[in-house]
């Protein structure tokens, strides 16, 4: 009975969470929130201040949390993304983050990639670029930028859309969850960057 107790008193009774980093208070400000049953993200600022921050907590066996490393962390215990500044938006697949800062105009992913979700050209034969820890640019974004809010993860596939109006999707697609029918009538299972997806092209 004790040990139920302590793992119900751990892990399952809410608790204030601690915030870990260089520009955190004992007063946070949460603006956004979204997570998956592996990990957790978080943009915070503190009080009177006007830039966020990432902040992230759970399992990281593939970099998901974008800290540089594959370390868990604990689940009362937010810890601060060093690389990231000024986040608007987040987005949470299964084992992969995406991150929209500075004016909507940037996005970032990390976590795993041998399945594309990164959008980054990762194929399967560069194995030692399987795991990305680090918040990694998506370089379609230079040219076009991605309206603020408008970012989604699956699983294992994600999703944009630009200032255009336009739906760029990427990642696992054995099933045509990017709604790329061309892609899809070659059955390739996998849509490694960003793209643009024609009108009329949904699979439904």
């Amino acid at each position: 009975l004790c040990r139920t107790c302590a793992i119900y008193d751990k892990f399952l009774t809410p608790k204030s969470p601690r915030w870990s980093g260089p520009t955190t208070s004992l007063r946070m400000e949460v603006t956004t929130v979204a997570g998956v049953k592996n990990h957790l993200l978080v943009i915070a600022r503190t009080l009177h201040s006007v830039s966020t921050n990432l902040y992230v907590t759970s399992l990281n066996q593939d970099g998901q949390l974008g800290l540089g490393d594959f370390c868990d962390c604990h689940c009362h215990e937010l810890t601060m993304v060093p690389d990231l500044k000024h986040v608007e938006q987040v987005a949470a697949g299964a084992f992969h983050s995406l991150a929209l800062s500075r004016g909507a105009k940037y996005l970032y992913a990390f976590g795993k990639a041998d399945d594309g979700a990164l959008g980054l050209g990762f194929e399967h034969n560069q194995k030692c670029e399987r795991r990305c820890h680090t918040p990694t640019l998506v370089s379609f974004i230079a040219d076009e930028p991605v309206l603020r809010s408008s970012i989604a993860c699956g699983d294992s596939h994600s999703m944009a859309i630009s200032i255009r109006g336009d739906l760029y999707t990427w990642d696992f697609n054995v099933l045509g969850q990017t709604g790329q029918t061309e892609v899809a009538r070659v059955k390739n299972q996998y849509i490694w960057r960003p793209t643009k997806l024609k009108r009329g092209g949904l699979l439904g």
